[in-house]
């Protein structure tokens, strides 16, 4: 099995409204290797590892997870779900 390194490009948007969703950190699990989402809900993390776990998060949002196996080369697309707060 050899593990080689991939720029994986994706789209995050907001389950509900499917609007692009700015500033998502973006982050493999056990990694320091991140970034954030753009103001078009794009984003592009390098040197990734496969397989990986990548993590989304931003504090508005549920925290959601994408287990990538292989190399994917379309736009991967994530929508995550606001939180719900019960008062």
């Amino acid at each position: 099995n050899i593990q080689s390194q991939n720029t994986i490009n994706g789209l995050v948007l907001d389950k509900k409204t499917n609007k692009p969703m700015q500033y998502v950190n973006i982050y493999i699990d056990g990694s320091t290797n991140g970034t954030s989402s753009g103001i078009d809900g794009k984003f592009s993390l390098k040197n990734v590892t496969l397989p990986s776990q990548l993590i989304f998060s931003i504090i508005s949002h549920d925290l959601t997870t994408k287990y990538l196996e292989k190399a994917d080369t379309n736009l991967i697309v994530i929508k995550i779900k606001e939180k719900s707060y019960n008062l």
